[in-house]
């Protein structure tokens, strides 16, 4: 979903801003087969990646390494993170691309809360549901019952 996502809306829009940065100066593009595939394969390669966010987000959330309403609770640092790898990862340093990453990987985010409060684990005390025995003697476990 993300490959689709990414060669359908994401790369023609950069390319169209790539290719028209220069027009009003007179510039000419000159554009190579070999940094084209280099450019499409990364983009494709860091949206496909991207895309699983809110799966992995959803999968911790089920086995109980995170809750939604911590998810909720620093979704400010995840923008702040999202802004950062975008900067990153994008092929190029323009603020146009950074956006075009970070802001599907906030939107993203998003999704993986909204997946982790439907999919994740109801009860956070890990009892799966099962009920304690009050009346079992308590750490009793080694020692010898008079």
């Amino acid at each position: 979903m993300g490959l689709v996502f990414c060669n359908l809306v994401i790369l023609p829009l950069v390319i169209q801003f790539f290719v028209g940065f220069g027009m009003d100066r007179e510039l000419m593009p000159q554009l190579a087969v070999g940094t084209y595939v280099d450019f499409n394969v990364k983009f494709l390669l860091i949206f496909g990646f991207a895309f699983e966010l809110p799966m992995v987000l959803t999968l911790l959330s089920r086995v109980g390494v995170v809750s939604p309403e911590l998810l909720s609770r620093y979704r400010k640092h995840a923008i702040l993170a999202a802004l950062i790898v975008s900067a990153i990862v994008t092929p190029d340093a323009t603020l146009f691309t950074m956006l075009l990453m970070a802001i599907p990987l906030v939107i993203l985010y998003e999704v993986g809360i909204l997946g982790a409060r439907l999919f994740g684990r109801r009860n956070p005390s890990g009892g799966q549901g099962l009920k304690l025995d009050r009346t079992a003697p308590a750490g009793t476990a080694g020692h010898r019952v008079r």
